[in-house]
C-alpha cells in the first residue's frame, strides 16, 4: 500500500495517524487493564518502600547510637569510673564528670531526644545524668532485672516500656513511653552497664510521616506481637490478634491481604532490633482513586487521539516542504553547482541538517581553494630545494679549496672558520633529516659562535649549559641558533657593545618538558618592542599569518615548534631578565626514543 503513494506527505501523514492511532489506543487498554489487575501489587509494593524507608531511618537511629555508646564505653575515662572503688563517692563522682563533659554531654548535644544516661556497675557504684525535670528521687537501676540480665553482645540491648521513673515540672511521678538501649562492658574484673532511655517521640514522627491513603498506618511491634509504637496511644503496648501474627511473624517481609477488614497489610523487618514495620492499607479506598484515573485515561487517550491526528496533519506539511528544498539543492551540488544554499528555517533537526549541508559546502569550497594554494606551495618548495642543493654542492667545494689554502698558509683562523662554515652549510642544508639531537644542535651553535668570535673576538663570549642526560634528547633542527644570531644582531652589530650570552637546557621530569633558556646582557626588549613581538608570534601559528611576517627570525622559531609538535604549549617565549638583558625561552616534549615517538609528536 505504502508503494502506491509516492508524495512523502501523504505517506508521513497516514504513518503518523497509524503510529498515534495504536500506541494511544494500546497504551489506554493496557493501562485500564494493568491498573485494575494490579492494585494489589502497587500498593504492596508502594508501601513496601515506605516502610524500608522508614526501618533505614529507625536503623540509623540505633546505629547513631551504637556508635555514641562504643565510644563513651571503650573511652579510658569510663574504664576508670568502672574501675573505681565501692565507698569512695568523690572519686565516683569526679571520674563520672569526667565522662560527661567529654563524652554524655556531646552525645545529648547531638541527640536532644536522649532523657537519660546511666551508669551501673556490679559492685554497686551508680551514676545518672538525664534532663530536667529528669529522674526521680530514689531511682536505681539495679530494680530493673531487664537490664541486669542483658548478655555481652557486639550490639545494644533495645526495648519499649512504660516508665514510672521520670518526674514532671511539678515534681510528680509521670508514667513514660521510653525507648531503653543497654550495652554490658567488662574491665579487668569489672562488670558494667552503660543504660541510656530515649523518647518515643522521633520513632512516632517517623511514622506518622506515613501516608497511606486517608486512613492508612503504619506501626511498629515486637518479637512477641506487642505494638511498641503507633500512632494511637490506646493500642500502645497491647498484644496484636493471632490473626495477625501468623502472617507478620514467620517471615522477614510480605504482605497479606485481611480479607474481613478489607485491608492491605505490608510488613518489614528493622534490621538491627528484629522488630516489625507494619503498614495497613484500606484497598477500598485506593481502588475508588484507581477507579476515577481509569475514566480519566479514557478521556485523555480519546482527546490525545483527536489533538495528535490534527497535528500531525498540521506539521506534515512545514517537514515535507523543508525536506523538498534540502533535495533540490542536492541536486544542484551534484551538477557541480557549489554556490547555492539551503534556506534554513525553523529550529529542528532538519534545521540542523540543512546548517550542516551548508558547512559542509563552505569548507567543501575552502578546500578546493587550500588544495590549489597547498599544489602552488609545494611546487615553490620543490624549486628552493633543487636551487639549494645545486648552490650547496658549490660551495662545499669552494670552501674545501679555501681550507686546504689556509692550512697550507698556515692561517688557522682562516680554516677554522672555513670549517665552521662548512659545517654550518651541511647542517642546515640536510633536508632529510628535521629532527635531530640536542648536542647537534649544540654543536651547530658552536660553529657559528667560532665565526662570530672571529669576527669580533673579545666582543662576544658565551656559555652553553647541557645536561649529558639531555644532549642525545631529540629536537627540532636549527631552533637555538636563530635567536643567538638574533641576539647578536641587536647587541654588537648594533650598539657596538660586548656581549655575554648564555644558553641553558633545562629538563622538568615531573611534565617532561624540555625548556631551552637563552639569555644575554644586552639592554633587553623595550615595551613597546616586547609587546609587538608577543602579538606577532600569536598569529605566527597559521601559515598565511606566517608568510606575511615581514621578520623571519623569532617567527621562524615559533612557527616550526608550533608546527611540528602536538602540544599547544609548544612554542617561543620571549621576555626580559631582572637584572636587564633579554631571555628567549624554547619549549617541547621530551621524547624518550626519537624514532617511535617523534613522530607521534609531529602535527597534523
Amino acid at each position: 500500500m505504502f508503494n502506491r503513494i509516492r508524495s512523502i506527505r501523504k505517506k508521513f501523514i497516514l504513518i503518523l495517524i497509524i503510529v498515534i492511532s495504536l500506541a494511544t489506543i494500546s497504551i489506554g487498554w493496557l493501562a485500564i487493564n494493568q491498573m485494575s489487575k494490579n492494585i494489589r501489587v502497587d500498593v504492596e509494593r508502594f508501601s513496601s518502600q515506605i516502610l524500608t524507608q522508614v526501618n533505614l531511618n529507625i536503623d540509623r537511629y540505633f546505629n547513631q547510637y551504637e556508635q555514641g555508646v562504643f565510644l563513651l564505653g571503650s573511652s579510658t575515662e569510663f574504664s576508670n569510673w568502672l574501675q573505681a572503688e565501692v565507698g569512695k563517692t568523690a572519686d565516683v563522682v569526679l571520674r563520672f564528670r569526667r565522662v560527661e563533659e567529654k563524652y554524655i554531654n556531646p552525645l545529648i548535644a547531638s541527640h536532644p531526644e536522649i532523657m537519660s544516661v546511666t551508669f551501673l556497675n556490679e559492685n554497686g557504684n551508680e551514676m545518672h545524668y538525664s534532663r530536667s525535670p529528669g529522674l526521680k528521687k530514689g531511682y536505681t537501676a539495679m530494680n530493673e532485672p531487664e537490664l541486669l540480665d542483658v548478655p555481652f553482645s557486639r550490639k545494644l540491648s533495645a526495648y519499649i516500656r512504660n516508665s514510672k521513673d521520670y518526674v514532671n515540672a511539678n515534681g510528680g511521678i509521670e508514667e513514660l513511653q521510653v525507648i531503653t538501649l543497654v550495652k554490658k562492658l567488662r574491665y579487668g574484673n569489672s562488670n558494667g552497664f552503660i543504660k541510656i532511655d530515649i523518647s518515643l517521640q522521633p520513632t512516632l514522627a517517623i511514622l506518622n510521616e506515613i501516608q497511606l491513603g486517608k486512613t492508612g498506618v503504619g506501626f511498629i511491634a515486637n518479637e512477641d506481637g506487642v505494638i511498641m509504637a503507633h500512632p494511637n496511644e490506646e493500642l500502645m503496648m497491647t498484644s496484636m490478634d493471632d490473626e495477625w501474627r501468623e502472617p507478620i511473624f514467620n517471615r522477614p517481609s510480605g504482605a497479606w491481604f485481611h480479607q474481613s477488614a478489607g485491608e492491605m497489610v505490608i510488613f518489614e523487618t528493622i534490621p538491627y532490633t528484629n522488630w516489625k514495620s507494619v503498614a495497613v492499607v484500606p484497598y477500598k479506598e485506593l481502588a475508588q482513586s484507581v477507579y476515577r484515573t481509569r475514566d480519566l485515561i479514557i478521556m485523555i487517550v480519546a482527546a490525545s487521539l483527536i489533538v495528535a491526528t490534527s497535528v500531525g496533519i498540521a506539521l506534515s506539511s512545514s517537514i515535507t516542504s523543508r525536506i523538498l528544498r534540502l533535495r533540490r539543492v542536492m541536486s544542484q551540488t551534484q551538477t557541480g553547482n557549489l554556490q547555492s544554499r539551503v534556506v534554513l528555517e525553523g529550529d529542528d533537526e532538519l534545521t540542523d541538517l540543512g546548517r550542516s549541508y551548508n558547512k559542509m559546502l563552505d569548507h567543501l569550497e575552502s578546500s578546493i581553494v587550500q588544495l590549489a594554494e597547498s599544489r602552488g606551495h609545494q611546487q615553490e618548495a620543490v624549486l628552493s630545494i633543487l636551487q639549494s642543493q645545486i648552490n650547496s654542492h658549490f660551495l662545499y667545494n669552494a670552501l674545501e679549496s679555501i681550507n686546504s689554502m689556509a692550512t697550507l698558509a698556515s692561517h688557522k683562523e682562516i680554516s677554522s672558520t672555513t670549517l665552521s662554515l662548512s659545517n654550518m652549510l651541511r647542517y642546515t642544508s640536510n633536508y632529510q633529516n628535521n629532527c635531530v639531537t640536542i648536542n647537534d644542535e649544540m654543536n651547530h651553535l658552536l660553529d657559528y659562535l667560532n665565526i662570530m668570535s672571529t669576527l669580533y673576538e673579545d666582543d662576544i663570549t658565551w656559555e652553553l649549559h647541557c645536561p649529558s642526560v639531555l644532549g642525545e634528547a631529540p629536537c627540532l633542527k636549527a631552533i637555538v641558533q636563530p635567536i643567538v644570531e638574533n641576539a647578536i644582531k641587536h647587541g654588537v652589530e648594533t650598539t657596538g657593545q660586548a656581549i655575554h650570552i648564555c644558553v641553558r637546557v633545562e629538563h622538568d621530569a615531573s611534565d617532561g618538558i624540555i625548556r631551552i633558556l637563552i639569555s644575554d646582557n644586552g639592554t633587553g626588549f623595550s615595551a613597546d618592542r616586547l609587546a609587538d613581538i608577543r602579538q606577532r608570534l600569536s598569529v605566527a601559528a597559521e601559515v598565511d599569518n606566517y608568510k606575511r611576517q615581514k621578520s623571519l627570525g623569532l617567527s621562524n622559531v615559533h612557527y616550526r615548534l608550533r608546527m611540528y609538535y602536538k602540544p599547544a604549549w609548544a612554542g617561543l617565549q620571549v621576555g626580559n631578565l631582572e637584572q636587564g638583558g633579554a631571555l628567549i625561552k624554547l619549549t617541547f616534549p621530551f621524547i624518550q626514543d626519537e624514532k617511535s615517538e617523534a613522530q607521534e609528536m609531529i602535527s597534523l
